[in-house]
């Protein structure tokens, strides 16, 4: 099974939501990681982002019905010098 991986560009990251998974994670230097998920029944995206690779709190969700700007906010958030 394919696992997520740390997207280190744009294409990664838009490869990866399109993908079997509808998924892509950044885990951050201090422990945070950022889920942006693709919803396959209802369309639109999901961005939360945790306090630690445990997932044992949410510290902020987001729900995204535009593609690009769900591909662009999650690019922003890990700290990716691109947008789409």
């Amino acid at each position: 099974m394919p696992r997520p991986f740390f997207p280190h560009t744009m294409m990664d990251v838009s490869r990866a939501v399109d993908g079997a998974l509808g998924l892509v994670v950044g885990d951050m230097p201090d422990g945070r990681i950022f889920v942006l998920k693709r919803d396959r029944k209802g369309g639109g995206y999901t961005l939360t982002e945790y306090k630690d690779s445990q997932r044992s709190a949410v510290l902020s969700t987001r729900q995204i019905s535009d593609r690009i700007e769900a591909l662009n906010t999650m690019a922003e958030a890990i700290g990716l010098g691109e947008r789409l």
